[in-house]
């Protein structure tokens, strides 16, 4: 004979996960390093890529916003001599964080 089973019976209770608060986008608030180099001017900066013979390749990153996170992808970047892995390669030129444009 089969028995019918009641699925109230048994069945483990399952609770809902708990609700996640709803990140925020801040502002940059690290910090300044005193030993970070300072943010060099457009026309400092055009010499000095002149005089390394690095400004007619240089391309210049703009559209993320100032106060948002990442803002600091902005900015001109210079052709890396060498490149990466034999492809072309930028670096930030302006002195304000490291960074690094290449294909992958």
């Amino acid at each position: 004979t089969l028995k019918r089973a009641d699925s109230a019976v048994d069945e483990p209770q399952v609770k809902d996960p708990p609700k996640l608060k709803a990140s925020k986008t801040r502002e940059n608030t690290r910090p300044v390093d005193a030993a970070a180099p300072a943010v060099v001017d457009d026309a400092t900066l055009r010499a000095q890529l002149r005089s390394e013979d690095r400004l007619d390749s240089a391309v210049r990153v703009l559209g993320r916003g100032a106060k948002l996170k990442h803002a600091s992808i902005n900015g001109v970047y210079a052709l890396l001599k060498g490149g990466v892995q034999g492809m072309p390669a930028y670096e930030k030129a302006d002195g304000s964080v490291g960074r690094f444009l290449f294909y992958s």
